[in-house]
């Protein structure tokens, strides 16, 4: 479900997000066939372009695209009580042993979108069945929350990990 282009370094030129270029641009583009066409990261990367996120390089693999993310100031959303927003993406693990990509689907603002419009979270039977780890990603989510005297103290780590001071060492969070 998730072949993308490219190689596996991401490099950031742009600093906007327009959640409504992105959420027209997903939606606009999808697939014709039920379930698309096996290039959920190719249209969740052209919606980026599209907002303004632009990258030098990407990963191949869906499952790959935490780190890129985070490099283009996208934050990790904790799960708890969570609810989606427009230009929320999802990267999602893969689902069984034949799926090596895993999947990548963004939020228009109504439904859940890669390279076809979602019935819901699950891009499919399989994921549905096994619901492998994901971890949802927001522009700016945790920067708009902390004030701007403490901006300096945000730190993105290694394996799409966030250390702040708005997530406590006891907070836990879906991988």
């Amino acid at each position: 479900m998730a072949i993308g282009m490219g190689t596996n370094m991401t490099t950031s030129t742009n600093t906007t997000f327009d959640k409504d270029a992105f959420a027209e641009y997903i939606r606009r583009n999808v697939s014709k066939k039920e379930f698309g066409e096996g290039y959920c990261a190719k249209h969740v990367r052209l919606a980026l372009f599209a907002a303004g996120r632009k990258l030098n390089n990407w990963p191949v693999s869906a499952k790959d695209w935490g780190g890129s993310l985070l490099a283009l100031s996208f934050d990790l959303v904790p799960q708890v009580a969570y609810g989606p927003q427009k230009g929320d993406i999802a990267v999602v693990q893969p689902a069984n042993g034949d799926d090596k990509h895993g999947h990548m689907q963004g939020y228009d603002g109504k439904n859940w979108v890669s390279d076809f419009v979602q019935r819901d979270f699950w891009p499919g039977p399989t994921f549905r069945a096994n619901k492998p780890a994901y971890v949802i990603y927001r522009y700016g989510a945790v920067l708009e929350k902390i004030p701007s005297n403490q901006k300096s103290t945000v730190q993105r780590g290694p394996d799409d990990l966030i250390r702040s001071r708005l997530l406590s060492p006891r907070t836990r969070v879906r991988a």
